[in-house]
């Protein structure tokens, strides 16, 4: 399954959270992006407790991220 993640940081935080993101090695493609969230990534996974797994185990624990929308596509 491919999963895009919509990322909200804390203010001023972006380019951190960013720089971190780009260290896991699940995420393929990372990106600043405008409007309500600050970073769209994207990887593949081969089901929902693996999302669930580097959603809350990886990318949450980075320090700056607020908030995240997690959309599958199946």
């Amino acid at each position: 399954m491919k999963v895009f993640m919509l990322i909200k940081t804390e203010i001023g935080t972006e380019d951190n959270v960013l720089k971190e993101l780009r260290k896991i090695k699940e995420i393929e493609e990372s990106h600043m992006v405008y409007g309500d969230y600050d970073i769209i990534i994207e990887f593949t996974v081969q089901n929902s407790e693996e999302t669930y797994r580097i959603r809350n185990e990886k990318i949450r624990k980075i320090p700056g991220t607020h908030q995240t929308l997690t959309l599958t596509c199946f």
